[in-house]
């Protein structure tokens, strides 16, 4: 009785034994189900799910490579970034760009500058950075083939990184530049313009008057421009075509820059002139301080520049005199400048019908002779003439007074007036004569 019931005790043992343990590993395992990944067991998670980017990398390099000249800042103005172009931008962009100079010093687009602009003699490796998109991500296994389609090149020398997370594709010495050394060269470091017409009225027309110096080695054009308007004018026909309206009258409150393009010239070319990396420019005897980015070199040998000088037209608030806005005309000066207000005396107020008499008169007071009257029997009796004033004996080189006419003219007085007595005379006698009758 007792051996059956221990025997039914250890069984009931087992089975209770038994279903702890089975419940002690549910647990552990779901304790173990329910334990959160670790980071690199979450990224490894997460990039299971992406897709891998295409293993070729094709681009389009276009003028990326070649508009590049000594003299020029690393930048997209000046053709340094900006240029090449993925023939896919689907699964990756590129996020930076960079120039990495022969003593490795680094240029990025990213805003790296350990340098500026490009020198002569020195030589740049070019290389970019590429960012996979959503659902996208490069793999670090992968080799990857580099291939620039606008030149139909495999660039086999290109160096290739895939970033930890498999996120960025970093890839190097896709091309490599050497500029010319100026060591051999005639290097022209200062260009100059002299009689350049700076200052305009509004409502003038635009005029070019600046000169290189004579025997320069080197031409220039000038030209205006109005970056708001997009209106621009400038000495070369041929460069005129690049400005969508032309500059046909400086305009009130608009804003203008002057500038210039200057150019190394054949023959000078030929004798071995080369502009410098960095020239200095003098317009008017005055040198321009004016910034790396504003001007744009080509080979050493040309140049453009902007933003050289501002001009704003000046308002002319003298219509009359435009030579001088803002500006009156001098005033006329008075007879007699201590009495501004006060009028003239005439020479005889009592007589103002009578001219004053010159000093120095060409034939004073001579009168025309006049011509015989209708009526001589019934003339008019003038009046007494004034005596006419002697002229100075300044015009009379002998100091003698000179004819005048004034004895003739008594004259006549003389015979006319002894003709009118002897007429009234004669006309009273026959007059009483009949009455007498």
């Amino acid at each position: 009785m007792k051996k059956t019931s221990i025997k039914k005790t250890n069984q009931v043992l087992s089975v209770l034994l038994s279903s702890c343990m089975l419940l002690s590993a549910t647990t552990a395992a779901s304790a173990t189900t329910t334990e959160p990944l670790s980071d690199n067991r979450q990224t490894l998670a997460v990039q299971a799910q992406k897709t891998d980017v295409d293993t070729t990398i094709a681009f389009k390099s276009g003028w990326a490579w070649i508009d590049i000249s000594p003299g020029n800042k690393l930048d997209s103005k000046h053709c340094a970034y900006g240029e090449l172009t993925l023939d896919s931008d689907q699964q990756y962009e590129i996020i930076n760009e960079f120039w990495v100079r022969d003593d490795g010093k680094v240029n990025s687009s990213s805003g790296k500058h350990e340098y500026d602009i490009f020198e002569s003699g020195r030589s740049y490796t070019y290389g970019m950075e590429l960012k996979a998109k959503d659902g996208y991500k490069f793999n670090k296994t992968a080799k990857y083939l580099i291939r620039d389609s606008w030149s139909f090149e495999d660039i086999d020398d290109a160096i290739c990184t895939v970033s930890e997370d498999e996120s960025i594709l970093t890839i190097k010495n896709m091309h490599t530049t050497t500029f010319e050394s100026l060591d051999n060269y005639k290097v022209i470091d200062t260009i100059e313009v002299n009689n350049a017409t700076l200052t305009f009225n509004v409502g003038d027309t635009p005029k070019f008057t600046g000169k290189e110096p004579e025997n320069s080695k080197y031409s220039i054009v000038e030209y205006w421009r109005d970056n708001v308007n997009g209106e621009g004018i400038c000495t070369s026909p041929f460069f005129n075509q690049a400005f969508e309206k032309h500059i046909e009258k400086f305009k009130s409150g608009v804003n203008y820059e002057y500038s210039i393009y200057f150019r190394i010239k054949g023959d000078a070319w030929e004798e071995g002139y080369r502009l410098a990396d960095s020239v200095k420019i003098k317009i008017n005897g005055k040198d321009i301080d004016f910034s790396i980015e504003d001007i744009d070199y080509n080979c050493s040998l040309e140049a453009w520049t902007s933003n050289l000088i501002s001009m704003t037209p000046t308002e002319n608030t003298d219509p009359d005199n435009p030579e001088n806005p803002g500006m009156p005309s001098e005033p006329s000066t008075p007879d007699n400048p201590n009495k501004p207000g006060e009028p003239s005396t005439p020479d005889n107020p009592n007589k103002p019908g009578e001219p004053s008499t010159p000093d120095k008169p060409s034939n004073p007071g001579e009168p025309t002779t006049p011509d015989k009257p209708s009526n001589p029997g019934e003339p008019a009796t003038p009046d007494k003439p004034s005596t006419p004033s002697i002229p100075n004996n300044s015009s009379n080189q002998n100091g003698k007074v000179p004819q005048t006419g004034a004895d003739n003219m008594i004259i006549w007085f003389t015979l006319g007036l002894i003709s009118s007595t002897s007429i009234i005379a004669i006309a009273m006698y026959r007059k009483r004569k009949k009455s007498s009758k």
